[in-house]
């Protein structure tokens, strides 16, 4: 299963490049904790679909690690949760894909991108 598992655009990835998400990646900026199975970790999203999503990090997460995460949206009183696994890692940061379908976090990507693309028009 591929989605949000692959390096983004900059990383080497052969000479054939093969897109193979099954859900567009929006860009986003949006904060993000998540845990391994020994640590702690406050960064951002800094794009996301519903498969998966691209972590800013210097931290050491492995490909392999389990995650669980809690987004922070704006106007949203409770964050919402999710599970992933780090698929990729690079200099910028990490690659996961979810694990555990969230349709609220979808509801609220679409809501972001929204108010996003509003504030460009």
């Amino acid at each position: 299963m591929f989605d949000d598992s692959e390096p983004p655009d900059g990383m080497q990835r052969g000479l054939q490049q093969v897109e193979r998400r099954r859900d567009p990646r929006r860009p986003c900026f949006i904060p993000v904790t998540y845990k391994t199975s020994n640590r702690v970790f406050a960064d951002y999203v800094r794009n996301i679909s519903m498969g998966g999503a691209f972590i800013e990090t210097a931290e050491a997460c492995m490909p392999g690690e389990d995650v669980a995460m809690m987004f922070s949206f704006p106007h949203r009183d409770m964050p919402i949760r999710t599970k992933g696994t780090v698929m990729w890692k690079g200099p910028q940061g990490v690659g996961v894909q979810f694990t555990t379908p969230c349709h609220e976090l979808q509801k609220m990507v679409d809501s972001h991108w929204s108010v996003r693309m509003k504030a460009f028009l």
